[in-house]
């Protein structure tokens, strides 16, 4: 078979999994790592194939989580595990005809997640999957323009401005008392800077959105290595007490969607195309042909198929580089790391997952680091006209 026959093959698979499994063992109602994540895959496979037994099983799945909101155990507010990726998956799906959902359905789920990023803002939490920003996500769904406009009062009330640069400490939950300017894509301050963009895009506040960006993509640049001394162009994190612009120790860090020069270069180029910085798209460019033939474990650090920081995620990112630019390196970077992908499923999927402490690999559905998200990335190779999903994790 070729890789497009290989791609529709694993689809076909996963997606028939999901319609078999007992979804009823999965405790979590959340977006990344809960049953949302199944749902949106059974929604845009509805879309794509006109076959009711998905959006039964997505049906069924909605019903469910309904109920289980008389459990407290299952009441969790963040968009990875709780309220807010499950209200930003039912608006999508709603949005686009899938499922039908009056304004009604979201009006306690507005209330509840509208005191919530308050109360986070507040405490200082504001990570864009686990925290304010990622609950910031159902209200740019919602197109809730105050809210946003709040969210980027904080962020620039608490950007850290070093001469011509702007970064946000961050203190990592497995390094307590020790704060950090983060470079990445799901933690650090590049994740802040794509969430800007959005509410720039949306037109909220565009002048104090372009112009903190543009101290961050300066941020950024003035800190690429030199990648013959640490294979990368971006370290993960550098010590806030002791940041030196361009002068820091070289780190090595993976090619992923979370951490590294993908996720890095790849929002400074959305970001820089969309604002109109010419300058800061042909950087991206280039940096990112250079990181298109990155292979292999010791090149990457990839070890298993998951979107997080595993080969569908790469792979979904250079095949939507492919479609934006039409450049050959990234149309075969795609196809390498897809077929890395379907290699991975060759004797069942087993992901790296689990905490900084204890990790190992195991079976995992979630969107982020399981099945649910390698059927995701499989299906936008298939399907070019699938509707966006993605801004979700800040690649829109």
């Amino acid at each position: 078979m070729n890789i497009d026959e290989k791609i529709f093959s694993e689809l076909e698979k996963m997606s028939n999994y999901f319609v078999k499994k007992d979804f009823r063992e999965n405790q979590e109602i959340g977006l990344f790592n809960g049953l949302s994540g199944e749902i949106l895959l059974l929604g845009l496979e509805y879309l794509r194939t006109k076959d009711e037994i998905y959006l039964n099983c997505l049906n069924e799945r909605v019903l469910y989580i309904i109920d289980s909101f008389d459990d407290e155990k299952k009441v969790n507010t963040t968009l990875t595990s709780g309220i807010a990726g499950f209200s930003w998956c039912i608006s999508l799906l709603s949005q686009n005809g899938i499922i039908d959902c009056d304004d009604d359905f979201f009006e306690n789920f507005d209330l509840i997640l509208e005191k919530q990023i308050k109360i986070m803002f507040e405490n200082n939490q504001v990570d864009q999957l686990n925290e304010a920003l990622g609950i910031a996500q159902y209200f740019i769904k919602r197109g809730n323009l105050k809210i946003l406009e709040f969210s980027v009062d904080f962020l620039a009330k608490t950007v850290v401005t070093i001469n011509d640069e702007n970064v946000w400490e961050w203190e990592p939950w497995n390094k307590r008392d020790t704060f950090v300017y983060d470079f990445s894509l799901a933690h650090g301050i590049t994740g802040k800077l794509a969430f800007l963009y959005q509410c720039f895009q949306l037109g909220v506040k565009k002048s104090l959105c372009k112009e903190i960006i543009i101290k961050g993509l300066n941020f950024l640049t003035n800190n690429i290595q030199d990648i013959t001394k640490s294979k990368c162009f971006f370290p993960n994190q550098v010590l806030a007490n002791s940041y030196n612009s361009g002068q820091n120790s070289t780190q090595y860090s993976r090619l992923a969607w979370c951490y590294g020069d993908l996720g890095v270069w790849y929002s400074i180029y959305n970001i820089a195309s969309g604002i109109g910085l010419n300058d800061f798209v042909k950087l991206a460019i280039d940096g990112l042909k250079i990181t298109s033939k990155r292979r292999g474990f010791d090149d990457t650090s990839v070890v298993d198929a998951g979107f997080c920081h595993g080969s569908s995620g790469i792979a979904y990112i250079y095949n939507k580089l492919w479609r934006q630019v039409s450049d050959s390196d990234f149309q075969q970077a795609a196809l390498y790391w897809y077929d890395e992908t379907v290699k991975y499923g060759e004797n069942d999927y087993k992901y790296l997952a689990g905490n900084f402490e204890e990790r190992d690999f195991t079976v995992d559905d979630s969107l982020l680091e399981g099945n649910c998200g390698v059927a995701l990335s499989y299906l936008s190779f298939i399907d070019s006209n699938h509707i966006n999903w993605d801004n979700v994790l800040l690649l829109s």
